[in-house]
């Protein structure tokens, strides 16, 4: 008899995200009636003032649109994309990388353990401004960054302790991964809407003031619940 062989790292990768996937679906389905959409909005303390946006920052993104205010939404800021704009890659919803656009990053810290450099946008200063510093990326965390961006621009692959620490190719048509790509791309059309609105970018300037709102509208002043 012929010893079991393990599993290569790509499907282990694939199977424990498709663990985490389901159980997020079965904690919906329990509470049919509380969708993300219709859940209380996360509510944040104001940002502290004179935090400017640099590049290798992580912030975590105001609940300004549907997306951000279901659930802690955190991005790296890359670059500057021209005046007033930053690219930025956001930080994923799950602990296992999903694809070989994202790098699992070892942090401690669940809502940083996977950089998702497939899904990176560009967001206007004025979002970042309102937004919450949260660290810095690592040297290694950047670099990996830069590899993935590069290789999905059709460059070189990226070097092999970097490719070790993505997801396992998406291939078949059926695989639930297409729907998540799909929910996970719409961050950047809810910004896009909010950022079209009319007043232009002040929907994101008025959220400092939202946040001083008196005791009585939102809590504790700092609370961040």
């Amino acid at each position: 008899m012929k010893p079991e062989r393990d599993p290569p790292p790509g499907a282990r990768r694939l199977a424990a995200w498709l663990d985490e996937w389901h159980l997020e679906r079965r904690l919906q389905a329990a509470d049919p009636d509380a969708p993300p959409a219709r859940r209380a909005p996360i509510r944040y303390p104001a940002p502290r003032a004179g935090a400017a946006v640099r590049a290798g920052q992580i912030r975590l993104l105001p609940p300004a649109t549907p997306a951000t205010a279901a659930r802690p939404v955190y991005v790296a800021v890359l670059a500057p994309a021209g005046p007033e704009r930053w690219q930025v890659a956001p930080f994923g919803r799950f602990a296992t990388p999903a694809l070989p656009g994202e790098y699992a990053t070892r942090r401690r810290a669940l809502p940083l353990s996977v950089l998702c450099a497939w899904n990176a946008g560009v967001a206007g200063a004025a979002l970042l401004r309102a937004s919450y510093p949260a660290g810095r990326l690592t040297a290694a965390e950047r670099r990996a960054c830069g590899a993935l961006l590069a290789a999905a621009g059709g460059g070189a692959p990226p070097p092999a302790d970097v490719a070790r620490r993505t997801g396992p190719p998406l291939v078949h048509p059926l695989d639930p991964r297409h729907a998540y790509v799909e929910e996970e791309r719409a961050l950047w059309l809810e910004i896009g809407a909010a950022a079209a609105a009319p007043g232009g970018a002040r929907p994101f300037d008025e959220l400092r003031l939202a946040a001083e709102e008196p005791e009585g509208r939102y809590g504790k002043k700092g609370s961040g619940g």
